[in-house]
């Protein structure tokens, strides 16, 4: 995904959306932790990498980790439920489209991890109905311009540390930021294009449609689609290329590339490459450090599995009645019955309010089986998690 935010509160999304922001330059958020380094867990999730978030007491919360994001975002809804303080207003659109108001938030601390984030705004978007339920939030790349962020899908976690890059190491590239967001130079078919490093997007090696007529690329039917987009839909078209796309000291040979119209003048490198790889992102220095994915570290097998029940929760799962806002494909969640929508009054015979996170997340968690009631349709409904 693409947002980016600019010090006088202009946004400008590279897929041609712009929003102007009747608001004052925010101050940078405040990110601690302990030791040298923060690990922020980032399971995968319905085929997405997600990090399960703490705001205030409340959640947890699906957000993802963006590395095409110049902003933060937070589901409309859940900054309601949460009573967060608005600041500003954004106005979002595409051009010849309706243009839709975004206001901006003051986010109360957020715990990612071992990462505290304090002292943020985020912009409220109808997250939960773009991503069909799969997410609430959005940890952008402005919550991290002081820091070192590794961004490691294959091992499922994300680390945030102070140790910078050396720009003579050869995995390292220069970030170009005159367009905001983590852009580097790339070479298709020897053709050098700036690309942005966007691990919000599904796809993968993206460019601008006007760019097919100069590339070599195989004969054949293209094969369409659709891009659903803040503000409207793209047109896509997947042709194979007739030669190499390099990325960094990386070359895919003969890869089949997707071309979008409408489409921001440069590429754009989505989360079906990038979690194939180890990337390295450091704002500060302006520098990017692209490698092939490491190993997958192996848990240790003495340790027993939590449990993973699959279900995303809208409101405060420990504050109150809490609604079903995702349920992924397969889970537990789903085979026990647990459908979007569902209303959560107790578990395991105690009213749901009664819980507080800690102890709620445990019991999730655990080996025990969990007897749920919902509301559905006016009706309450027993589910049982084994």
């Amino acid at each position: 995904m693409k947002f980016f935010l600019s010090i006088v509160c202009l946004l400008a999304f590279p897929t041609g959306f712009v929003a102007i922001s009747t608001c004052a330059a925010q101050d940078d958020p405040i990110l601690s932790f302990q030791g040298e380094q923060a690990v922020i867990p980032m399971p995968a999730t319905a085929g997405r990498h997600l990090v399960q978030v703490r705001i205030g007491n409340a959640g947890p919360y699906a957000f993802l980790i963006d590395t095409g994001s110049t902003i933060s975002a937070i589901d409309t809804q859940l900054a309601k439920s949460l009573g967060l303080k608005i600041v500003g207003e954004i106005l979002v659109g595409a051009p010849g489209g309706e243009q839709v108001a975004a206001n901006r938030v003051s986010m109360l601390p957020v715990t990612a991890g071992d990462l505290l984030i304090e002292h943020a705004e985020m912009v409220a978007i109808d997250l939960v109905e773009m991503t069909n339920g799969l997410m609430e939030g959005i940890l952008g790349m402005d919550l991290f311009r002081e820091l070192v962020l590794t961004y490691d899908p294959q091992n499922e976690r994300a680390v945030v540390s102070r140790e910078h890059l050396r720009a003579d190491d050869p995995s390292v590239v220069k970030i170009d930021s005159s367009g905001g967001g983590v852009n580097a130079a790339i070479s298709v078919a020897g053709r050098k294009v700036m690309a942005h490093f966007d691990s919000g997007s599904p796809g993968g090696v993206t460019l601008p449609l006007d760019m097919m007529d100069g590339l070599p690329l195989a004969s054949g039917p293209s094969k369409a689609g659709k891009a659903r987009l803040v503000g409207g839909e793209r047109s896509l078209l997947e042709r194979k290329l007739e030669g190499a796309v390099k990325i960094g000291t990386l070359e895919y040979v003969n890869p089949t590339l997707t071309f979008m119209d409408p489409s921001a003048p440069f590429a754009n490198i989505g989360s079906k490459v990038l979690d194939e790889l180890l990337i390295v992102i450091d704002q500060r220095s302006r520098l990017l450090s692209i490698k092939e994915a490491e190993p997958r570290q192996q848990a240790d097998q003495a340790a027993p599995v939590p449990r993973r029940l699959g279900v995303r929760f809208r409101g405060s799962p420990g504050g109150g009645l809490s609604e079903i806002a995702g349920v992924d494909p397969g889970s537990p969640g789903e085979q026990a019955g647990f459908e979007v929508g569902d209303r959560v009054v107790s578990l395991n015979e105690r009213s749901i309010s009664e819980y507080d996170q800690q102890s709620l997340g445990q019991l999730i968690r655990g080996p025990s089986d969990l007897t749920w009631v919902v509301e559905r349709a006016g009706e309450r409904l027993t589910i049982v998690v084994r």
